[in-house]
């Protein structure tokens, strides 16, 4: 097993949140349609939840640079002076940065901007009569998300699914 970090720069905006489980099963769906042997790629993930050692762990994306903040109790947050964090305040902050995590500065966690929330406005159309559906115009909302930083993400991967997935793609 191996610890592979991966550095993405988006491009276009993300209609569905860049999750573990949804990069997971899309990593999955990359093993399973570019293999000559389908079968023996996915005889790794049988009993994937009872297996010790599972062939692919992926975590969500976060800022790069950025992890998310631990789960542990407030008081592991106090600021150096020994005054108690305001509870408020520090539910708000998501991420700690590398550095700060590694010198144990839990208390200099920060809430990091680095997307925006995007409405673009769509409308459903019949493509045998090539009009909206009904008498009148209906336009609906699709929420997305534009990110303007560098994202990057773990994946703790087997050898050989790793060799797989890193290779140079052929377009």
């Amino acid at each position: 097993m191996e610890i592979v970090t991966l550095k993405i720069t988006p491009l276009s905006a993300f209609a569905t949140l860049p999750k573990g489980d949804t990069l997971f099963g899309q990593i999955l769906a990359y093993l399973y349609l570019n293999q000559k042997d389908n079968k023996k790629i996915l005889e790794r993930f049988d009993n994937y939840f009872e297996n010790h050692k599972p062939p692919l762990i992926v975590s969500d994306m976060m800022p790069f640079g950025y992890v998310y903040k631990p789960i542990l109790p407030l008081d592991c947050f106090k600021k150096p002076n020994g005054r108690e964090p305001d509870k408020k305040k520090e539910r708000k902050k998501e991420f700690i940065s590398i550095q700060n995590l590694q010198n144990g500065d839990l208390h200099l966690c920060e809430k990091v901007k680095y997307f925006d929330e995007v409405v673009s406005v769509k409308n459903s159309i019949n493509r045998t009569t090539f009009t909206t559906d009904g008498e009148f115009f209906a336009p609906y909302g699709l929420s997305e998300r534009q990110y303007f930083r560098e994202l990057w993400l773990f994946l703790l991967v087997d050898r050989e699914i790793r060799r797989r997935l890193l290779r140079p793609l052929k377009i």
